[in-house]
């Protein structure tokens, strides 16, 4: 019984102390700032970011869904995804992401 104990005290210390591995989706969990990005195989200009895919060049993650502005307009737009964390390379699929 006590061995069972100590391997439970022990099991929680790590999760307490942030030893627990943190999936895929929790780690991109936040705001992030675009600092590169790809169009049909084509590298975007920075001064293009803002002005053609989110208005002040970041992205907030939250939970399944990414949330950036919407160029010229005070509109968000909100995407949903989810990751193969199983694929290799990982791939993440986004939801409602037609190109317009």
């Amino acid at each position: 019984m006590s061995r069972f104990l100590l391997s439970v005290v022990t099991l929680l210390g790590f999760v307490s102390f942030g030893f627990a591995q943190k999936s895929d989706s929790d780690q991109l969990q936040g705001t992030w700032q675009i600092t590169a990005m790809m169009d049909d195989g084509t590298l975007v200009p920075d001064d293009q970011v803002g002005s053609r895919f989110a208005q002040d060049g970041r992205l907030t993650i939250s939970g399944q869904t990414i949330k950036f502005m919407i160029p010229g307009t005070l509109l968000d737009r909100t995407l949903h995804f989810v990751i193969d964390e199983k694929a290799s390379p990982k791939t993440l699929d986004l939801g409602g992401a037609k190109k317009t």
